[in-house]
């Protein structure tokens, strides 16, 4: 984040960008202040965005607290339900008293959506990011806050202050007096407060023995159990109720990313909950309760869950270094015990079975694994101030009088997690949860005296989520809707004060309730008039507060007379009656609603001005001269303060659309951009005038700037050529340049002109997060592209920062921007792809976000690009094919990589030079090679002879990240720091064996398989793989690259020995008693046909725990490597010589092998995978194949489509290998050559020469 050197001075500071925050940040807009909302967290919007989506709004029996919401709560609500098509539903529970929970629930993505979208609405909110310095954060004069520092030295200077964070950092910073943890029973006479003698709710009900080892007091207690006494019942003390996180999982499987072993996983951890399932007790299973059935864990549904008793009592006044550590062992704890549910053999197979088939939301955090990045602060510090909230003030029994200065309405039983887990005699004890325990619980209005400090402490500070309560009081106020009612009322309370210039204890109440009131607050426990019944169960007297009248009614109220609550877009009434849209007008010459005016006028303007523009490019046949925005309309719209909001562009992807508006304008402009440039000698003139005419003021930020530069790229070749084009808002400094040769290529001048939908880019945070996506996901498997070269380009098109073209002239810079482009687009591609994984392991395979960049990358490869190649096109066609990879079989991939190993021919990469910067050679190695190991890869994979002999080879590249790079041509080489794993790049090769015939020569093969096994063991000790102690964790670069090491080597070891089963098998049925091999041979061969089968039996192995994730290569090839597996495993069963050498426990596990590889093609299905159905198919008909059918080596497509099914396959049950009397196993179709003969003559079982028939019958079936 920038620092700004004269930082202005605020209005109003909101610090903590929690509901309360939110809320404060957008009243204090409202009233016209220019506002600072300063958010610790990188996203905005506290535990709402962070899973917490079953709200506790009408979701118990006895409480109905829906009727206690209003103003910009209410408004919260209303925006989530537009956005789910829900609004009418809303609005009926609203108008008729309706008790219904599912209304008020929504998803964190759309929450954070929402809330973004609503902010960006306010050009006066300016969002900083950052937290509090670690000392002397606040300045003061006296008892008047003038300013905070933050951690980046950044400071913000404000008239008033806004605490908003769950945890009080303001306050106390500010040294207003502060408590937490729990007071005694005598502090405020509570019944409920301090050490509870009585704790049932969560309670533990069997017995559990504590003890490392059972009944060893000297081993220690288990992990989760404190060492704490109980003490005395009553006493006060200082811990916190148990934090959590709120979590959304889900059971659908397009969603769902399967639960993983995370690092430091320790099971151990869990031996509290293994004993408890042994004692008898019961744990939970999920329950999905959100749209798109998802749930919502809120660490309470069991005496044992996601609760982490005792461990985050040092959060509350705990560094950010011991914060983060609080939140990355509940994050370790979180992550193994839903691992553990789903994975331990201690737990019943059914409880195991039903955690599985849960899994995180792959449309949840893609920035945090898909894990929350917040947890529930359910505890922290509580301001003191002259008035204290208690559980006196929650009560209906023997409760204290209404007060007088109501500013929102709390109603909710007093709510505390358990605080720890202890041993009470003897036994394991949860103590502490407060719930619904003993009283009848009532709405009460929160005093505007308990969201002030004592005067003599603050007098411009107010708090909207640490009001002044007890540990039991706060229970009663800490949900989510009640602190935007807070924040609201802490914004009119900061605009009062400021007006008057009085402190904020001086606010006149009378003025703050009616300014709540007109607001659409419930400020009272006295209800409105739809609260009739409420009023009545609560013995109130007190008449409602009036409805106000609305001062500007829709055009079709007016007319009929009827009373209109002026709602945009469209009325309450508009919509009971179930009028279109557009009926529900508003005048825009009404003075009683000046600003609709504005925005009205603002909007035609904008909407001539693009109808002048469609004009000039051919939309519109009528050219006609309309008025353009004013200054002063942009100047009201834009505003002058910094706004940073951070949208998530990627939640609108998964809405049908990736592009913002402004790209979708963009497009609008050249969708018929050929018929201009054929007229473009004719109109140049005429597009000079009118783009002479364009006013001044447009920034590129705007939607009218973004056209502007649109028709820029439309101008003729040689209008281009003297301008630069530019894209998007000014960005941070960009990185220094780079040896890169990028905007200065080697290719000729060229006259044609680019159409500007080539090259429109997504919104620049878009752009951004698929960026780092593809430096996650993609770029460590083939590292071929120099990473500050691609950063500097990429910040020089978002700055207008124009190129420096070499003397060969303007034409090359245009074309290596097309190159850049290209390559930019295939990025985003495969940045879309792996979106989800720079989360935590399962791919996407949503094409509907990545087809556009990859569609516009192919419009943008032209054949001209590739007359004058460059090391920069060669690389943009090597990541084409590694996106091409993960999408089905697709011959393009072959095509496009025999144009990049050509062109890299072509220009000599494959040759050193002599005289280049060590950063340039190791990036030109680095292509060659990937070259070559493409070339190697497609060719076995396909069956067809590689593009390149042995001979072709380069000196390996270093093994040294980019970082490290020497970038002069005149400085030495440096090396790669010790200590310091290379991160991007390792390789080495096995050598060959020159004339090996694969099904004869054992001799090559055995020098073949040590090759490959010296590889192995001179691989580096963090790209070594054991199945038994290796992490799952995708995220670890290490991990995931020795598991696609480990793959590939499995694989290629199959394929090794694969020819020798394959003949011994069909020998062994034709002439069983003429053999002619000796013994030797015969070992040989067996040994051979060993090693292929246990390779086969550990890539299933491999393979089935990972499925979907990144640790695992393309679906397509993964699904062809389980494929190959399986038929191995096959040949093994039918052929007696094979069978008969194995024992009973090599049977076993071989059955197990089968079934595993069955299971995984099923699991690819459900992925929807094509392939996998038709292998599938295939290795059930091995299977089951009758013998009537055994002889034939033609099988018919249509056939095999009736058969095989996706919902035959599916619902098939994995095939069960019996065990005969003597222990040997039974399958189908042994001992029967015409088994093994209908498996290899046919090709549709074993595929050497090429892959059609998989892209075909996968189609058919």
């Amino acid at each position: 984040m920038a620092i700004f050197k004269h930082t202005p001075i605020f209005d109003v500071v909101v610090y903590g960008s929690t509901s309360g925050g939110v809320a404060a940040s957008i009243q204090s807009a409202k009233l016209g202040l220019n506002v600072a909302l300063v958010s610790p967290q990188e996203h905005i919007g506290g535990i709402q965005i962070e899973g917490l989506g079953a709200t506790d709004i009408d979701n118990q029996p006895e409480v109905f607290n829906s009727t206690t919401l209003g103003g910009l709560a209410l408004e919260f609500h209303r925006r989530i339900s537009t956005f789910y098509n829900r609004l009418p539903r809303l609005e009926e529970v609203i108008a008729n008293n309706i008790k219904d929970a599912e209304v008020w629930r929504f998803e964190s993505r759309v929450a954070e959506k929402v809330i973004l979208d609503w902010l960006a609405e306010f050009d006066n909110i300016t969002i900083i990011f950052g937290s509090l310095a670690a000392t002397d954060s606040v300045t003061k004069k006296g008892a008047e806050v003038c300013s905070i520092i933050l951690r980046s030295k950044q400071i913000v200077f404000g008239k008033v202050f806004i605490e908003a964070s769950y945890e009080g950092d303001l306050l106390a910073a500010s040294e207003v007096t502060t408590t937490y943890g729990r007071e005694s029973s005598s502090t405020f006479n509570e019944s409920l407060a301090g050490v509870r003698g009585n704790t049932t709710y969560t309670q533990l009900t069997v017995d559990i023995d504590p003890f490392k080892i059972p009944k060893d007091h000297s081993s220690g207690l288990i992990y989760g159990i404190s060492a704490e006494l109980f003490g005395n019942v009553g006493d006060g003390d200082k811990h916190l109720a148990a934090f959590s996180f709120r979590l959304p999982l889900t059971d659908v499987v397009e969603n769902r990313l399967p639960f993983y072993k995370p690092d430091g996983y320790d099971p151990a951890d869990f031996e509290l909950h293994r004993r408890f399932v042994k004692s008898g007790g019961k744990l939970y299973t999920p329950k999905t309760r959100l749209p798109g059935q998802k749930t919502d864990l809120i660490g309470s549904e069991a005496p044992l869950a996601t609760d982490l008793l005792g461990m985050n009592d040092g959060w509350a006044t705990g560094s950010e270094e011991e914060r983060r550590q609080i939140l990355e062992d509940t994050t370790r704890f979180t992550k193994g015990l839903l691992y553990f549910f789903a994975n331990d053999e201690y737990l019943p197979l059914e409880f195991r079975q039903e955690w599985s088939r849960f899994g995180y939301c792959l449309d949840e955090f893609p920035d945090n694994n898909h894990f929350p990045r917040m947890l529930y602060i359910r505890d922290a510090r509580r301001m003191v101030s002259d008035y204290v909230i208690t559980e006196h003030t929650a009560s209906m029994d023997n409760g204290e009088a209404p007060v007088e200065d109501p500013v929102g309405v709390a109603y909710w039983p007093t709510d505390t997690h358990c605080v720890r887990r202890i041993l009470r005699d003897g036994k394991v004890h949860n103590e502490g949860f407060i719930f619904k325990d003993g009283h009848r619980w009532r709405p009460f209005g929160i005093a505007y005296r308990a969201l002030v400090p004592r005067r003599e402490e603050a007098t411009n500070i107010i708090t909207a989520t640490c009001p002044s309560s007890s540990h039991v009081g706060y229970g009663a106020v800490r949900l989510e809707h009640q602190f935007h009612a807070l924040g609201q009322a802490c914004a009119n309370a900061c605009d009062i004060a400021l007006k008057k210039s009085i402190p904020v204890q001086n606010v006149p109440y009378e003025e703050l309730k009616k300014r709540l009131l007109e607001q659409g607050m419930i400020v009272d426990h006295i209800l409105d008039d739809r609260r009739q019944e409420l009023n009545s169960r609560n013995g109130s007297v007190e008449q409602a507060p009036r409805r106000l009248k609305n001062k500007l009614a829709c055009e079709e109220c007016r007319d009929r007379k009827i009373r209109c609550d002026g709602r945009r877009p469209v009325c309450r009434s508009c919509l009971r009656k179930k009028l279109p849209p557009e009926r529900c007008s508003y005048s825009t010459h009404s003075s009683a609603d000046n600003h609709v005016a504005r925005d009205d006028s603002y909007i035609k303007a904008l909407e001539s001005r693009i109808l002048e523009l469609e004009s000039y490019h051919g939309l519109n046949p009528r050219i006609a001269s309309v008025p353009t925005p004013t200054p002063a309309q942009h100047a009201k719209r834009r505003g002058t303060g910094i706004v940073a909001v951070a949208h998530n562009e990627l939640i609108n992807a998964r809405e049908g659309s990736l592009l913002s508006s402004r790209t979708r304008e963009g497009n609008l402009l050249t969708n018929n951009v050929s018929q201009n440039q054929a007229n473009a000698s004719s109109s140049s003139t005429q597009g000079e005038e009118v783009y002479a005419n364009s006013p001044p003021y447009l920034g590129r930020a705007s939607a009218v700037g973004f056209m502007e530069e649109v028709i820029e790229t439309l101008k003729p070749a040689e209008v281009l050529a003297n301008q630069p084009l530019n894209r998007g808002t000014a960005a941070a400094e960009a990185p220094q340049s780079s040896p890169s040769s990028w905007f200065a290529g080697n290719s000729r001048d060229q006259d044609s002109v680019v159409l500007g939908v080539d090259l429109v880019l997504p919104p620049r945070r878009t752009a951004d997060s698929l960026l780092r996506s593809y430096w996650t996901g993609a770029h460590p498997l083939l590292p071929i592209i120099h990473k500050s070269s691609i950063l500097a380009c990429y910040e020089r098109i978002w700055s207008g920062t124009p190129s420096s073209p070499k003397s060969n002239g303007e034409g090359s810079s245009r074309q290596a921007e097309l190159v850049f482009h290209f390559m930019l687009n295939i990025i985003f591609a495969l940045g879309c792809r792996f979106i989800s994984i720079s989360g935590q392991g399962q791919l996407s395979n949503d094409l509907h976000s990545r087809q556009p960049f990859f569609d516009r990358a192919m419009k943008l490869m032209t054949l001209d690009l590739l007359e004058d190649g460059s090391i920069e096109l060669v690389q943009s066609l090597l990541i084409t094919v590694q996106y091409i990879q993960t999408l089905e079989l697709s011959n393009k991939g072959w095509v496009i990589l025999g144009m990049a190993i050509r062109l890299a021919q072509s220009i000599g990469i494959h040759l050193d030079t002599g005289r280049e910067s060590q950063a340039k050679r190791e990036e030109r190695r680095r292509t060659w090679c990937v070259c070559i190991l493409l070339d190697r890869v497609h060719a076995m994979t396909f069956g067809r002879p590689s593009m390149l002999n042995s001979q072709h080879h380069t000196t390996l590249p270093q093994m040294i990240d980019d970082e490290y790079f020497a970038m002069d041509v005149d400085e030495e080489d440096r090396q790669q720091p010790p200590g310091i794993p290379c991160k991007l790049y390792y390789t080495t090769t096995p050598g060959t064996a020159g004339g090996l015939k694969p099904d004869k020569d054992y001799n090559s093969l055995l020098q073949l398989d040590a090759q490959l096994e010296t590889w192995k063991l001179e691989l580096p000790s963090f790209l070594r793989f054991s199945i038994d102690s290796q992490s799952s964790d995708p995220t670890n670069l290490f991990v995931r690259q020795a598991h696609l090491l480990h793959h590939r080597l499995l694989y290629s070891r199959i394929l090794l020995f694969r020819r020798v089963v394959v003949r011994m098998a069909a020998e062994s049925f034709v002439q069983p008693q003429k053999s002619t091999a000796t013994r030797l041979e015969q070992t040989l061969g067996l040994g051979c046909v060993d090693t292929c089968r246990l390779a086969a039996q550990e890539l299933l192995e491999v393979i089935h725990p990972h499925i979907g994730t990144w640790l695992l290569p393309p679906a397509w090839y993964t699904v062809f490597a389980i494929y190959t597996a399986g038929t191995v495993l096959a040949v093994v069963f039918i052929t007696p010589a094979f069978r008969n050498a194995l024992d009973v426990q090599q049977l076993t596990a071989l059955r197990h092998s089968w079934e595993l590889s069955i299971d995984c093609l099923k699991k690819y299905q459900q992925l929807n995978v094509p392939s996998a159905s038709k292998c599938l198919w295939n290795l059930l008909k091995i299977y089951k194949v009758p013998e009537s059918e055994s002889s034939s080596s033609e099988h018919n497509i249509n056939d095999a489509a009736q058969v095989g099914t996706a919902t035959d396959i599916a619902s098939a049950a994995a095939p069960n290998l019996k065990l005969s009397e003597d222990g040997q196993c039974i399958f189908p179709g042994q001992d029967d050559p015409r088994q093994l003969e209908a498996l290899f003559l046919d090709s549709t079982f074993w595929a050497d020469e090429n892959m059609n028939w998989l892209v075909d019958l996968s189609n058919g079936a």
